[in-house]
């Protein structure tokens, strides 16, 4: 199986649950449930993205694994990454995602598949490919990787966007181009699906008006309060 197989309902519903989690760390009483999947996945190699677009810097958090976990499932990595992106970023350190942030939100899940090593510093498709170079300097093993998007949003080449993943991993010295014959480059494929906080709770809304809607009409509300716990949604009537 690759992340392409994914399908589109399995992804949101994993973005769902991704928000679930973020919510669930702020107030334990919100309850945290694991979605029904079209098949039991594995933990994949994914990273978690969160931007705000109302910020000029719009960027939130970016964590990931590229190790595959066959005796996990997928929602391991999710959960786990999901908090590290939010909360655990060392780049926006005293400055991570508050209750208040959330609904500018907007949280992207990438599956990462098999990583192909390139035969050249131009094997690769902005757009289509992220990137992975390693390099040793001063006995110092450096590492680093960009997603597909990552070149193509900034509008990079591909040189540029290998001199400024270079810079990325706290080298600063001059890039030359025998420095860059020893860099090695892989490849890979990414599957992302991106939820706003908006169409997060507009779906989780949409739970609460079903589940209303199959209560007898007579009910009191006490009752029914207890009756839309399903994944949290009641939580999100007060948010």
């Amino acid at each position: 199986m690759n992340v392409f197989s994914f399908t589109k309902e399995d992804l949101h519903k994993m973005t769902v649950y991704c928000y679930d989690v973020l919510l669930n760390h702020f107030d334990t009483n919100y309850k945290l449930v694991k979605p029904i999947l079209s098949q039991k996945y594995i933990a994949f190699p994914l990273f978690i993205t969160i931007n705000n677009p109302s910020k000029t810097n719009k960027l939130r958090g970016c964590i990931g694994t590229f190790t595959k976990d066959p005796t996990q499932t997928i929602f391991s990595h999710l959960k786990k990454y999901t908090i590290q992106t939010a909360f655990h970023d060392s780049r926006f350190t005293n400055n991570h995602i508050t209750k208040d942030e959330l609904k500018d939100i907007e949280l992207s899940i990438s599956l990462l598949d098999s990583d192909v090593e390139c035969k050249s510093l131009e094997d690769w498709n902005i757009g289509t490919d992220g990137i992975k170079i390693s390099f040793t300097h001063n006995e110092r093993q450096h590492s680093g990787t960009y997603l597909p998007e990552v070149a193509q949003e900034q509008s990079w080449d591909k040189m540029t966007t290998i001199k400024n993943l270079i810079q990325k991993t706290g080298y600063s010295e001059e890039i030359t181009n025998e420095f860059l014959q020893n860099i090695k480059l892989i490849k890979y494929a990414s599957n992302k699906y991106t939820l706003s906080f908006k169409d997060f709770k507009k779906y989780k809304n949409n739970i609460i008006n079903k589940i209303s809607l199959s209560i007898d009409i007579d009910i009191d509300r006490n009752n029914l309060l207890r009756y839309l716990t399903y994944s949290g949604a009641i939580y999100l009537l007060f948010i």
